[in-house]
């Protein structure tokens, strides 16, 4: 069996790991809108904080569900294109 890599999943992982370096090392800070505030008007933290952070460990768990169910349909022999024994004759 070869070692196969997925380019794509490699570049996630390494852009991911450093978002979640950054964001427990607080290396850039706490949004303020994680403050109660009378005023606030959103910025760059914000979206950092809570867009792009919250979706790194789903996608890390996407990933690692994927690579199991690609290695389990390795393992019972339906090789690289699983869809063909699925059809009926």
């Amino acid at each position: 069996m070869k070692n196969e890599r997925i380019e794509g999943f490699t570049y996630l992982r390494a852009v991911f790991s450093w978002i979640i370096v950054v964001w427990h090392g607080h290396f850039l800070g706490t949004s303020p809108g994680l403050t109660i505030q009378d005023h606030y008007y959103a910025n760059w933290r914000d979206v950092f904080h809570f867009n792009i952070v919250p979706i790194g460990v789903p996608i890390f768990l996407t990933m690692s569900l994927f690579l199991y169910i690609e290695k389990f349909h390795r393992l019972i022999g339906f090789g690289e294109n699983p869809a063909k024994y699925l059809k009926k004759d």
